[in-house]
């Protein structure tokens, strides 16, 4: 069994914040891009197409199913300070609330994209 081993050029541009369930959460060394990582601790990947479908499921869900609702307003807040455009997805509506008015939400549907 190959064990799970961070790409060394990204282990050196960021620094390991924690784990979730299923990823390591890393956060980039260079303040011009305040990027959150979730890397799946999985030997072997290399693309996120790699993942077993219940998994890539898993890993849309994992930061904004982790927090408690607090937690989770306050990473949005944060998020919408930054005033950059960043992408959440994740499979309940509901853990995105917080983002109220300041968020633009999407379904995806069979390869298809529509607002709601």
């Amino acid at each position: 069994m190959t064990l799970f081993e961070l790409d060394p050029v990204l282990a050196g541009d960021t620094a390991d914040i924690g784990v979730l369930g299923l990823c390591r959460v890393l956060v980039m060394k260079d303040a011009r891009y305040p990027w959150l990582i979730l890397v799946p601790q999985q030997a072997g990947l290399v693309e996120l197409g790699d993942l077993a479908r219940d998994e890539r499921i898993r890993l849309m869900d994992e930061i904004a199913a982790h927090l408690d609702s607090d937690r989770r307003a306050a990473l949005f807040d944060e998020i919408c300070a930054v005033g950059a455009q960043a992408w959440m997805t994740g499979t309940d509506r509901e853990l995105f609330e917080a983002f109220g008015d300041r968020a633009q939400f999407f379904r995806v549907d069979n390869a298809t994209v529509r607002g709601v």
